[in-house]
């Protein structure tokens, strides 16, 4: 589980890195409308995979290390195809339907974006659960270099007039890294009419299906605040918004890939083999790895988020820098709830799961209408931050009796403490570093991530919280001079 987060912690800080090149660089290709239009098509096709994908996405991870021998792979790719197979044609049809319809061609290829983005997210996933860790990292970066380029590309044929040039660059992306990541699983050569397995079908749908209601409540948890922020305050503040909260999301997007969900597979291994104890154990352990991670970089763009949001965007974006600290908080506690509720995913015990994320979601559809009115779009990620914590605790309180979500009080006492002497540091040199002009922002970012970073490793040495990486390396360097 640690070697699997050690090697994609490096590459996922890297695909974030190329996700903020991306969001930044959308600022200056589009004027705020068209950014926006985009932003929150996008954020339609997140929404709607939750809905028509996300079910499979699940399934298959949860069942994909059942089948791994050459037999089985025959079964389950051919299974497989066939149900995403039916779900690309009604996808595409309907997206066909509503332009005929219309006469507007951004549902098609809205469609289109839907299918490949499914695609792409259902393949590099099973590309983690079959422990081709190398290949996912290679596909997650391609992928985002390949949209900055061709959006780029697009923008310079048409102009950055419409959305269109964002939206083909991801169709054309998620293809093309699609495409890699089904050659390395041999996919097609294992996808045949005569393996397809009826009874595996079976335990698709299954598994699969009851999630969609948690899927639908995840999504208007995740995603109503954009609806809500577009419909008050018009595309142009919306843009402001989303492009700053999209940062956050991005970055613990990518820590949630690397730690949350790197070690499913070693939960569901660990849960078949040695039962329900140890796979707490071993959450618990993932808890204690993710704080490590996620503490610190919540804190710290909440203390680095004015001069980071001034060198990265657009003057335009700089009211809305504030969210990006906000959200950093919300994601915290909302990719914390993934290990939490991991206890449900294992028995198999996912209904709960929807009552628990609907009323998270009515929590922040509320807070979000009232905030929005009163304080703009900061209220808005204000909304976001309390049903995160608020669908948190839910969870935590109704999992007590299924499974034990308990993390060692005292290790996230030190991480906690850690992180917040790294945040006060980072948000001093940020406030007081006496720099004017316009490379000040850039340098005050990188010397507060610096001095932050320097302050927390220092906290965490001192505190003796790194016991157990110091004496994994010294065992990793006395097996290779053992060698």
């Amino acid at each position: 589980m640690t070697r699997n987060a050690l090697i994609l912690m490096p590459a996922k800080a890297l695909e974030g890195v190329l996700l903020l090149v991306m969001s930044a660089l959308y600022t200056r290709m589009f004027p705020p409308v068209v950014n926006g239009q985009y932003q929150i098509t996008n954020t339609t096709v997140l929404a709607l995979f939750l809905v028509s994908a996300a079910w499979l996405y699940n399934a298959s991870a949860r069942f994909v290390s059942e089948y791994r021998s050459p037999e089985g792979e025959k079964k389950f790719y051919s299974t497989f195809m066939l149900a995403f197979g039916v779900i690309t044609c009604v996808v595409l049809a309907l997206g066909a339907l509503i332009w005929r319809l219309t006469g507007n061609l951004l549902f098609f290829a809205g469609s289109m974006m839907l299918t490949t983005y499914s695609l792409f997210t259902i393949m590099n996933g099973l590309l983690i659960q079959t422990d081709h860790i190398l290949v996912s990292i290679g596909v997650s970066l391609l992928d985002v270099a390949g949209k900055i380029l061709c959006a780029a590309l697009l923008v310079g044929l048409r102009g950055g007039d419409t959305p269109y040039p964002a939206v083909f660059a991801a169709v054309i992306s998620d293809l093309v890294a699609s495409s890699i990541a089904m050659a390395v699983l041999h996919v097609v050569r294992n996808t045949r009419r005569r393996h397809f397995d009826r009874q595996l079908l079976s335990s698709l749908l299954a598994f699969g299906v009851p999630l969609i209601g948690m899927s639908i409540g995840t999504g208007l948890l995740s995603m109503v605040d954009r609806y809500i922020v577009t419909f008050m305050k018009g595309d142009a503040q919306a843009a402001v918004y989303m492009t700053n909260f999209t940062v956050s999301s991005g970055i613990f997007g990518m820590i949630a890939a690397a730690v949350v969900r790197a070690t499913y597979p070693s939960l569901i291994a660990s849960y078949a083999a040695d039962g329900k104890a140890a796979a707490e154990k071993l959450l618990a352990q993932g808890t204690r790895l993710y704080f490590l991670i996620a503490m610190p970089a919540a804190l710290g763009l909440f203390a680095v988020c004015q001069p980071l949001a001034h060198f990265m965007f657009e003057e335009t974006y700089w009211p809305g820098a504030s969210i990006i600290g906000i959200a950093a908080i919300a994601y915290f506690f909302m990719d914390l709830t993934e290990y939490a509720i991991k206890g449900f995913e294992l028995t198999k015990n996912t209904r709960p799961v929807l009552g628990f994320s609907l009323t998270a979601a009515a929590i922040k559809i509320a807070a979000t209408f009232a905030l929005t009115y009163l304080m703009g779009i900061q209220g808005a990620a204000w909304g976001t931050l309390i049903a995160f914590l608020a669908y948190f605790l839910i969870v935590v309180v109704g999992m007590r009796g299924t499974f034990r979500f308990r993390p060692d009080g005292k290790s996230t006492a030190r991480i906690f403490c850690s992180s917040a002497a790294c945040a006060v540091c980072a948000y001093l040199v940020c406030t007081y570093l006496p720099l004017e002009g316009g490379g000040a922002s850039v340098i005050k970012t990188v010397a507060g991530v610096c001095t932050g970073g320097l302050v927390y490793v220092a906290c965490l040495l001192l505190s003796g919280e790194m016991k157990p990486e110091i004496e994994m390396l010294r065992q990793a360097r006395r097996n290779r001079q053992g060698d």
